[in-house]
């Protein structure tokens, strides 16, 4: 009796919790009752993104829980929910998502946004030869976006990446690298070739010690319009007490026509001279300068030579890399003034006068932020054309937006918190927004005889006008330098009180 009486009570328990979950109700839009009332967790109707990692914030954003119709809160656990888990869809395009409300997991089917396309965007990687391949400094210099089937294309992080462990350049000088990524109705797949540098034969030896200033005592290739280096004077005569500078903005790697920027103030009526009646200077040897390297050597060179010394000639564009010490990180380049020339590890310009560089190092990242500087010896004397060459630099790194860029001039050997915007004059490139680093040269012409007769002073200072990432202006200077309107190709770095 007592075995029939248990297989009874058995079946009976058995029909019984066959019956209640038939009546409960346990789907994806998941309820939990407690005391009379009922938990609902519903999508928000927003998207999830394919390939992203889960976060807890958009978790939140594309779930909401409520109780008999009111909004309550939810936790979010980390091995539940697949926090930090790539987003994959199901073949509905659909992502699960489990949280705790009142102590009872509840679930939810979001909706997922799913890819159609990778592909890079930029980079800005430079790969040595025979030196090992780093997937982290690709990922950090390289900019990959995901389009996707509905919204904007987001930047990518979670795609693969096969390339050979050492450097090695096809017959091309290219380095492949393959970006990939599986998604839910394809598979992506993107090979990228990076051009590959080769080592300099012979490097500059570092020096601790900043070179000396002195005038060039070769003549140097005079100002043109154009990026090329033979000359193309125009002599513009304007009859003016104050002269004004015209600034040519001359991309260094970019040998595209360039654009003459007059300021406002600049007088209307302009009568041209033949350039038969100004004497052009003609270079009669290459103009070798020094490159004082400290914590950095030179990996590459193009457009020019290097001489016994370790100099090189005038406009050698040059790559510099950093010898990073053990146990610290590279934060920025700045010159001999301690100006910040560029926060890029591989950094690379144009040397047109004797220059120093130095690679500094921390055990902590540094907050990198806008510079504009004087590049190589900053500027340069021609009396025979009434002109001087303005060499600056302008770096933007990402959270900032280039919106104006140019230099400021005066006739007074002003303080640096006098030289500004607001009491000098302004010569300007208008620039469409966007980061990364240039250099320019402006040519600029000083069309009264007299100042240059009577041996003048002009200070210059470049400026940049940037957008941080709360859309709020910045203006930001570089240091002021002088030039002496009748010593004939000179590099004076540092403002020079004028004589009474």
């Amino acid at each position: 009796m007592k075995g029939k009486s248990f297989r009874r009570l058995t079946t009976f328990v058995l029909v019984l919790a066959t019956i209640l979950s038939l009546c409960g109700v346990n789907t994806t839009v998941a309820d939990a009752k407690s005391k009379g009332s009922v938990v609902l967790l519903k999508p928000t109707g927003k998207y999830l993104l394919e390939g992203f990692s889960l976060t807890e914030s958009m978790v939140r954003k594309t779930v909401k829980a409520t109780e008999n119709g009111k909004s309550i809160r939810f936790s979010v656990k980390k091995k539940q929910t697949g926090i930090g888990k790539t987003i994959k869809p199901s073949k509905k395009g659909k992502k699960k998502l489990t949280v705790r409300v009142n102590g009872r997991s509840v679930s939810a089917s979001v909706k997922v946004n799913y890819m159609t396309d990778l592909y890079l965007k930029k980079t800005k990687l430079i790969v040595v030869e025979e030196e090992k391949f780093q997937e982290k400094n690709f990922r950090k210099n390289s900019t990959v976006m995901a389009g996707y089937q509905k919204g904007k294309d987001k930047k990518f992080t979670n795609y693969k990446i096969k390339a050979a462990k050492t450097v090695k350049a096809n017959k091309k000088g290219l380095f492949p690298v393959t970006i990939s990524y599986a998604g839910k109705n394809d598979s992506f797949k993107k090979t990228i070739y990076l051009k590959v540098v080769k080592k300099a034969t012979s490097t500059t030896t570092p020096t601790p010690t900043p070179p000396t200033i002195v005038p060039t005592r070769e003549p140097t290739p005079p100002p043109t319009a154009t990026p090329s280096e033979e000359p193309t004077p125009t002599a513009t005569v304007t009859p003016s007490e104050e002269p004004i500078p015209t600034a040519t903005v001359t991309p260094s790697e970019e040998p595209t026509p360039t654009a003459t920027v007059t300021p406002s103030e600049e007088p209307t009526p302009t009568a041209t001279a033949t350039p038969s009646e100004e004497p052009t200077p003609t270079p009669t040897a290459t103009v070798f300068h020094k490159l004082t390297l400290n914590g950095a050597e030179v990996i590459r060179y193009e457009d020019g030579k290097m001489n016994a010394k370790g100099e090189f000639s005038y406009n050698t564009h040059i790559w510099v890399k950093s010898v990073i010490p053990l146990g610290q990180k590279f934060t920025k380049y700045s010159d001999e003034r301690g100006e910040i020339l560029s926060y890029d590890e591989i950094y690379d310009f144009r040397l047109k006068g004797p220059m120093t560089v130095t690679a500094n190092f921390s055990s902590v990242e540094e907050e990198k932020k806008p510079t504009v500087h004087f590049t190589g010896q900053g500027i340069e004397v021609f009396p025979a054309l009434k002109t001087v060459m303005i060499y600056l630099s302008i770096e933007i790194p990402e959270g900032f937006e280039k919106q104006e860029y140019g230099f400021i001039y005066s006739s007074e050997n002003l303080s640096e918190d006098e030289m500004t915007l607001e009491n000098a004059k302004k010569v300007k490139d208008e620039s469409s927004s966007t980061t990364g680093s240039a250099d320019f040269t402006y040519s600029a012409r000083f069309n009264n005889q007299a100042i240059w007769d009577a041996g003048e002073y002009r200070y210059f200072r470049p400026y940049g006008i940037v957008k941080d990432k709360n859309g709020d202006l910045i203006t930001i200077y570089g240091s002021i330098k002088s030039a002496h309107l009748t010593l004939s190709q000179q590099a004076i770095y540092d403002p020079i009180q004028q004589a009474a």
